[in-house]
């Protein structure tokens, strides 16, 4: 008699760690504040605001991560955007389109050097992160570049349900939407497919090259869109705004469940892991701790949660057998990426 297996509909998901890893630190985050710190979850509106934008740069890079790509210059390009959305333009309006429009450029400027140019991820967003922190700064002169229209501000700052703001909507959707992306479409599918193995994508016909160029481009313009809220919503552009952007972002991905050899991640496991950190924040901030200690520990959270992650670690190992294999067959040094075709 053939034995009937009912499946649990939370199964699947209680197995993939991407989701539970982040839920459980932002669980743990919540209960030390109703016992340390409740003002933070009282005014829960400040904790939202806090981390809008690094959660929009964060969700940006989460499908490169996924691709097994990173893109170092998402702090440059939010505040590069920032800038032009305040200086360019007869109305805020365009600056603002301005602004997002030359964020999809960038993104467009680094798929061409990964794909085309065969330049590894990292040190191509590299370079364009040195740039943009320059043009920003030659742009802006240095300084703040006030935003021209004082009504816009106020009515971005507004609460629209409670404690929430226009940005922390916009951030709600942003996650919304690239979790349908990435769980309900082919693009998104094919992500995960790239990341996890080269090899199997190619072979099965995966548009590498496309997804890598859509993955790319979708990060710069969610960094655009950051760059162009946080102007907004503070009133002027700040050309060193994204000097601390690109490490709390990269973190809140990891965190999230984010796998930087590629194949795993996730929107929500993203969006929960940035709530955690902004928590964290604000409740320090409030207990009077300074920047400092607060990325201190930041930092200490994210080593923990990523030297725990022991599937992690296996899959760094053997990556790097393999690494080291494919160099000894041929006598040459390798290095993985989707640029040269090889499976990370």
């Amino acid at each position: 008699m053939t034995a009937l297996v009912t499946r649990v509909p939370y199964a699947d998901w209680l197995r993939n760690r991407t989701g539970l890893q982040a839920a459980a630190l932002l669980g743990i985050v919540v209960v030390l504040l109703v016992f340390f710190q409740p003002d933070a979850l009282v005014n829960y509106g400040v904790t939202l605001e806090r981390v809008a934008a690094v959660g929009l740069v964060a969700l940006g890079l989460t499908p490169l991560l996924i691709l097994g790509e990173i893109d170092l210059s998402v702090g440059a390009t939010m505040a590069f955007a920032g800038v032009l959305a305040a200086k360019v333009g007869s109305s805020p309006e365009l600056g603002l389109l301005c602004g997002v429009l030359a964020a999809c450029a960038i993104g467009c400027v680094n798929a061409f050097l990964v794909t085309v140019a065969k330049v590894s991820s990292f040190i191509a967003t590299l370079g364009t992160m040195i740039a943009l922190q320059g043009l920003a700064l030659v742009v802006s002169a240095g300084a703040p570049v006030p935003i021209r229209d004082l009504n816009l501000v106020l009515q971005a700052n507004r609460d629209l349900i409670g404690q929430v703001s226009a940005g922390v909507v916009l951030f709600a959707i942003g996650a919304g939407v690239l979790h349908v992306v990435l769980s309900r479409t082919r693009g998104g599918r094919d992500l995960y497919v790239v990341g996890g193995n080269l090899t199997a994508a190619v072979a099965a016909n995966v548009p590498v090259k496309r997804r890598t160029w859509g993955a790319f481009i979708g990060c710069s313009m969610f960094a655009g869109v950051a760059g162009a809220m946080s102007t907004v919503t503070q009133g002027a552009a700040d050309p060193n705004l994204g000097s601390t952007v690109l490490l709390t972002a990269l973190a809140a991905a990891v965190l999230g469940g984010a796998y930087l050899q590629g194949g795993r991640g996730s929107a929500i496991g993203t969006t929960m892991a940035v709530l955690a950190i902004g928590a964290v924040s604000v409740g320090l901030e409030l207990r009077g701790a300074d920047a400092s200690i607060q990325q201190v520990v930041v930092g200490l959270i994210l080593v923990v949660a990523v030297t725990s992650n022991r599937d992690a670690a296996r899959r760094l190992r053997r990556a790097l057998v393999r690494r080291r294999l494919r160099g000894e067959s041929d006598g040459t040094p390798t290095r993985s990426g989707i640029a040269e075709g090889l499976p990370p």
